[in-house]
């Protein structure tokens, strides 16, 4: 798939460029930090597979305009975290999942669930 004529392997600098723009949009719009983190991988070789995955972010930008984090001046820029695990949750391998969400000011910023690697034997442990 060919993207516009600004998206051509001539201009290596360009692709580069637009990663990055897509880094500091990133504080902004965390909806997109995951396929932003897969196209700083290919920053320093980018092919035009890249280039076509690099449109189709910036498309779904376009689409999507009018979805992000709103910080306004009167709102101070207190940062809050909160973490939580449960036990055995998981009735297969009985394993505990951990989670933590982070706030800047009211906005929600930042947020992970994962599969602990481990068994743990006690609510605490897996607090732990």
């Amino acid at each position: 798939m060919a993207g516009p004529a600004f998206f051509t392997m001539a201009d290596p600098t360009r692709y580069p460029h637009l990663v990055g723009n897509l880094v500091y949009l990133v504080v902004t719009r965390p909806d997109i930090s995951y396929s932003v983190h897969i196209r700083i991988q290919f920053v320093s070789a980018p092919t035009e597979l890249h280039y076509s995955h690099l449109l189709r972010v910036l498309r779904y930008l376009h689409g999507t305009i009018s979805r992000c984090f709103f910080f306004p001046w009167s709102t101070s820029l207190h940062l809050q975290g909160y973490s939580d695990a449960t036990w055995a949750s998981d009735s297969f391998d009985r394993k505990s999942l951990s989670a933590y969400c982070v706030f800047l000011g009211g906005s929600f910023i930042a947020w992970k669930i994962k599969k602990q690697t481990t068994v743990t034997h006690s609510s605490v442990e897996a607090e732990l």
